[in-house]
């Protein structure tokens, strides 16, 4: 867990982020490509090494944006960035800008331009290498969906005045995403069978997006016609965290990234149904940012009996019984039994008749 004083950034010696990636530092002045979604600009290189949310760290190298979850607990979401080829000074004057915003220039940090924003001086830095940290609060980003720009200056002084040269600053660009996908759905909410039945939905209308299917499996009845419901999820709320879910005693399935509709296949048997019972499924969609969408309305799930041959023959011929080994009266005869296998036979006949009729 990465400390951090109560009003400023504060400074983690390298040494205790010896895991970081590090990229190499470019030219002076030169462009750099960054942990982030775009670019930095400076002679400092400024990477993200990861961020933590609680005592969990959720992100690393493979950072794409801040999403709607850690918005919303923004003081308890910890980045925390590298730097290198910084020369040796004594503090780090932070500012976030928007794309483009150059707040090494002075005149994009006055008052009356208002283009750059100062997040706080940091005293205690020292090591020419280091890093530091901030919240996600810090930040003040999680107003609108938008990329920013973060930029260090390597500086002596308690305020930065007059423009950065590049071997005095760094910047990193970065982005928040607070857009879920659209909700999918469920091409049939009503399905019955005795081993398993497909599920199968539309695509949620973006790329890299992974689908959670949340499965009551003592739902509530419709009103006889196969429908059901589960007191424990809500149509039109955000779909749950696989945590949440197992606390309200739910299954849950986690589809891997498909950018198509999906089909899965559902084991009635493997959910204990009894025949007559029934699961309640909903749906939901997660971006690669971790933005979950609404849940569908739920497709019902009803577990039934297959019938076999002797079910059907006996169905058919009121009176007449299929025998152990599954024999029937011969065509013809007086209730003699005849072997399945010549059933298996006539059809394999009859199917070759039906191609021979098609030639």
């Amino acid at each position: 867990m990465f400390a951090r004083s109560a009003s400023v950034p504060r400074l983690i010696a390298a040494a205790s982020l010896a895991a970081a990636a590090v990229l190499g530092a470019p030219a002076l002045g030169a462009a750099q490509d960054t942990t982030g979604t775009g670019t930095g600009t400076g002679g400092i290189g400024i990477t993200l090494n990861q961020v933590e949310h609680g005592a969990d760290v959720i992100k690393g190298a493979d950072f794409n944006a801040f999403s709607a979850d850690e918005c919303a607990d923004a003081s308890n979401v910890l980045i925390a960035f590298n730097v290198m080829n910084s020369p040796s000074v004594l503090k780090y004057d932070v500012w976030r800008g928007g794309t483009g915003s150059q707040c090494q220039l002075s005149n994009s940090r006055t008052e009356q331009n208002a283009t750059c924003v100062e997040l706080g001086v940091n005293p205690d830095r020292s090591s020419t290498d280091g890093s530091f940290a901030l919240t996600l609060a810090d930040l003040g980003v999680c107003g609108s969906d938008s990329d920013f720009t973060l930029y260090v200056f390597a500086t002596n002084e308690s305020t930065t005045t007059g423009d950065v040269s590049a071997d005095k600053y760094g910047s990193i660009t970065l982005r928040v995403d607070t857009t879920p996908p659209a909700a999918p759905a469920f091409s049939s909410t009503t399905l019955s069978g005795d081993a398993s039945v497909n599920l199968s939905w539309g695509a949620a209308g973006e790329t890299e997006v992974r689908y959670r299917l949340y499965i009551d499996t003592a739902p509530t009845p419709g009103g006889g016609d196969g429908t059901c419901t589960s007191a424990k999820l809500t149509t039109g709320q955000t779909g749950p965290t696989e945590a949440e879910a197992d606390a309200a005693g739910l299954d849950f399935i986690e589809t891997s990234t498909d950018v198509k509709g999906r089909t899965l296949s559902l084991d009635e048997r493997g959910l204990n149904l009894p025949v007559g019972g029934q699961a309640a499924v909903y749906l939901s969609a997660v971006d690669k940012i971790g933005n979950a969408s609404v849940i569908s309305a739920p497709a019902c799930v009803t577990r039934v009996e297959t019938q076999g041959f002797c079910d059907l023959y006996e169905a058919q011929n009121p009176g007449k019984r299929c025998t152990t080994d599954c024999t029937v009266a011969a065509p013809g005869g007086a209730g003699g039994p005849m072997s399945a296998l010549y059933l298996v036979g006539l059809a394999a006949f009859g199917l070759l008749l039906r191609r021979r009729r098609s030639a």
